[in-house]
């Protein structure tokens, strides 16, 4: 399993620009290369689930799956009486610290 931090994120590199579909499609397609990865299955959560969905329409064959956690496209300025304190409530995530094992589950 390998973990990425894409541009811009963790302790990648943050330059000015380059954070379009293209170039962040592009440094996954780099990245499964160069690790010689043949037809890995990708996941994304929130920002990266956009970019795996990016992924694999851009390269159809290149994963042998996709999977999105909390991401995918949504116009937020879709929703009626949508504000950034209300969106910014709904797509908080819940406390989980604490959380016992089996209500996890």
């Amino acid at each position: 399993m390998v973990t990425v931090d894409q541009r811009g994120h963790g302790r990648s590199d943050k330059p000015d620009t380059g954070y379009g579909f293209d170039e962040v499609t592009a440094d996954l397609r780099e990245l499964i290369d160069a690790l010689g990865f043949q037809q890995p299955l990708v996941a994304g959560q929130s920002w990266g689930g956009n970019v795996v969905l990016a992924f694999g329409a851009r390269y159809p064959g290149a994963a042998a799956g996709i999977t999105f956690v909390d991401g995918g496209f949504i116009n937020l300025s879709n929703i009626p009486g949508a504000t950034w304190d209300t969106i910014s409530v709904q797509l908080k995530p819940p406390a989980l610290a604490g959380t016992p094992r089996a209500q996890m589950q």
